[in-house]
């Protein structure tokens, strides 16, 4: 059986992810076409997958699911204005931002994050610099014209699922 290599977000741990690694396709509930996918990134990921999936030679699909997506074409940076903004504001005197689960009022992750694994979850978290989100990157030729799908949980990235529907 084929398993999708999962490319997480830089900005949740590793126990994020623990359950969707131990389950198969078939009972984490993903598509066919999910399932026979050998790239799938998640979140803030999602700016990187198409880097990866070129800087490592790999000619798979890829899934974004739930994440970022990076322009069709030219240069960009980890995070939109408005979120770096925010960002920078919840940056502590030495540059590094609370982790992730900090970034939300309280009861904003209610139905993202299961309430008794949220401690877990929080204290997990890398502590990033802010300048991580100041990085600037060149979108690859042709990326959103080879084969990927957005698998989205929601509107939370809307942008990007209106930029995944126009690019077909």
């Amino acid at each position: 059986m084929v398993r999708p290599l999962v490319l997480p977000s830089p900005l949740l741990p590793a126990l994020a992810y623990a359950e969707l690694a131990d389950a198969s396709p078939a009972r984490a509930g993903w598509s066919a076409r999910v399932a026979a996918t050998d790239l799938v990134a998640h979140s803030n990921a999602g700016y990187l997958a198409p880097l990866v999936r070129e800087t490592a030679g790999l000619d798979v699909p890829l899934v974004a699911m739930d994440a970022a997506l990076p322009p069709e074409s030219g240069r960009y940076a980890l995070a939109p204005p408005a979120l770096r903004d925010m960002l920078t504001a919840l940056a502590d005197a030495d540059g590094l931002l609370p982790p992730w689960t900090r970034w939300w009022p309280s009861g904003a992750l209610d139905d993202v994050v299961p309430a008794d694994r949220l401690a877990e979850l929080d204290a997990a978290c890398p502590r990033l610099p802010v300048a991580y989100v100041d990085e600037i990157f060149e979108a690859p030729k042709g990326w959103a014209t080879r084969p990927c799908a957005y698998l989205a949980f929601g509107q939370t990235y809307a942008e990007e699922i209106a930029a995944a529907r126009s690019w077909g």
